[in-house]
């Protein structure tokens, strides 16, 4: 399994004892987490400006993620700050998306794009806790 995590989900796994830190590291106990520099300035942006006490956090989990900035076109049709997201995906060959953003891409949760399954926090989590009873 590998997952592209988007900036939403960088932010909030850098909060320690929040429930989206404890699922990326389910997460990273069963795969493979990765990202883009598009996202972790996003999340490093907005981090700096509401949570700078944890930016060790932050920079503690970017040492364990993959980065790479490859991108392959789709058409689908997000805004344009959002198309960097599922397209590094895309080119990362991810299993899953994960996205907390759902005014964006609430509409494509479930669904998957060239071979991404776009997910919620939760949608993920329930995945993990089925693939977990069948083994």
């Amino acid at each position: 399994m590998r997952c592209f995590l988007d900036a939403n989900i960088i932010f909030s796994a850098s909060l320690p004892h929040s429930r989206v830190a404890t699922l990326v590291g389910l997460l990273f106990s069963q795969g493979e987490c990765v990202t883009s520099n598009y996202a972790l300035r996003e999340a490093s942006k907005n981090l700096r400006r509401k949570a700078p006490d944890q930016i060790g956090h932050f920079l503690l989990l970017r040492r364990k993620l993959g980065i790479s900035d490859k991108l392959t076109p789709t058409s689908v049709s997000l805004p344009d700050k959002d198309l960097p997201i599922l397209e590094g995906a895309i080119a990362l060959e991810c299993s899953h998306l994960i996205t907390g953003d759902e005014k964006h891409f609430g509409e494509l949760w479930g669904q998957t794009v060239a071979g991404v399954k776009i997910v919620s926090p939760v949608m993920m989590l329930d995945e993990l806790n089925l693939k977990e009873t069948e083994d």
